[in-house]
Formats: structure tokens, sequence, C-alpha cells
């Protein structure tokens, strides 16, 4: 069955909406039909089996059928900070990190590192990442969506800290 991802804010009580590419990809690319089912998460740990009642003007309208509280996540958060890589690579890292049960993924820009990005690069290569860390998670029936964070220098990760164990450096 197919999953697809919906944004918490737009489930009704028995009703969803999904919007965006997510219904684009429903409606034109798989051809669903009213009353098909469809598998939904809302990537907090949620899952949902959905009817389709309509679509229309880019959305699909779902009635929750079931809903279950998934237990596909490890038990241990892992979060990875990931110098930047030369090319796809990076992607390639997020997609498999995401695959095994990263729970974040920080991309660290380094004084070894080669490529440098103006912000405006940083956040569109940010916003690449967590989209295709969302499709990593939909292929892999994880039911909660890695965060991608912005690309930051090694020095500012460090001082974040964050309650993460450091004590190997």
């Amino acid at each position: 069955m197919h999953r697809f991802i919906v944004n918490s804010q737009n489930i009704y009580g028995q009703t969803l909406e999904i919007k965006g590419e997510e219904a684009r990809h429903i409606t034109k690319v798989l051809r669903k039909k009213i009353g098909d089912q469809i598998a939904v998460f809302d990537g907090s740990g949620k899952e949902y089996l959905v009817e389709i009642k309509q679509m229309l003007n880019g959305s699909v309208i779902g009635a929750i059928l079931q809903e279950t509280e998934a237990d596909t996540e490890p038990e241990i958060e892992v979060c990875l900070a990931q110098c930047l890589t030369k090319g796809t690579k990076m992607d390639f890292i997020v997609q498999k990190c995401t695959e095994i049960g990263v729970t974040e993924i920080m991309p660290v820009e380094s004084m070894r590192t080669i490529v440098h990005w103006n912000s405006q690069k940083a956040q569109e290569k940010q916003e690449r990442w967590q989209r295709i860390a969302q499709e990593a998670a939909k292929q892999s029936k994880r039911v909660k969506v890695p965060r991608v964070a912005p690309v930051l220098p090694l020095t500012e990760i460090l001082k974040l800290g964050k309650g993460y164990d450091l004590s190997f450096m």
C-alpha cells in the first residue's frame, strides 16, 4: 500500500486533507480514485488507514478508517553531525541514515570542507535534504521524519552540545 505524509494541522477529527506534492502524486501519478485506501502518517508517530472521499483543486480529502500508534522507531535517538561532501554524496547519506533510524542530521561545514555555500544555497540544500529524508522515511516505513538542521560551522555544533555525548572528541 502506498504511504503518504500529511501535516498534523490538516487532520480534523476523523477527516484529513493532503495537499501539495503528495496530493499531486496521489491524483496524477498513481491515479487513485475515490474509495481507494491509502496509508498516511503525520511524522509524529501516528499512522492512519484512509479512504479517499474527495479530490479537488490540488488536495485530497480522506476519511480516517483506522489510527495506530506505530512502533517502528529505534529506542535510542541518534544524531549525525556530517561534514559536507562533494556532489550528491550528501543526498545518499541523508537517505541511508534516515532508513537506518537516525533521528537528526546536522550538516557541518568544517575547516577542511571542500564545498562552501552562501546562506541561500545552504538553505536550498537543507530543504532538499529534508525532502529526501521525508521520502526515505516513507520508503522505509518510518513514522517519524528525521530533522535536517541548517548547515552550521563545526565550532557552532560543538557549542550547541545539545546534551549529546561528545566525550570521544
